[in-house]
């Protein structure tokens, strides 16, 4: 054969080769705007360090739609971060700090 002439099969090769290339760049390029996206909730104080890794995972799960909806949701979220920080500052230790219960019972009252 030619060396200029390439078989079907070899074009065929090189067409799945390409496609996997493309499958693993689309999922690298998708990990990093999931990761960009957490970094940015975290950088505004919306989900503690504990909760970046779930957050990721979550994102990835979510279609076009649903991260629509989630990012306005976030938009709309508070600092936690400050909150949580303005609630314990004056804690002098563990023991002073509400229980769920008591943040319930503080925070939603008798509804």
């Amino acid at each position: 054969m030619d060396k200029g002439i390439v078989s079907y099969e070899e074009l065929q090769e090189q067409i799945e080769k390409m496609k996997e290339e493309n499958l693993k760049l689309a999922i690298s390029l998708k990990e990093q705007e999931v990761k960009n996206k957490v970094n940015v909730y975290a950088e505004q104080g919306k989900i503690f360090p504990s909760q970046e890794e779930t957050m990721k995972e979550l994102l990835k799960t979510l279609s076009n739609e649903q991260e629509a909806i989630f990012k306005e949701f976030m938009e709309q979220f508070p600092n936690v971060i400050e909150t949580y920080e303005k609630e314990y500052s004056g804690a002098s230790s563990f023991e002073e700090m509400l229980t769920p219960e008591e943040m319930a019972q503080k925070y939603l009252g008798d509804q």
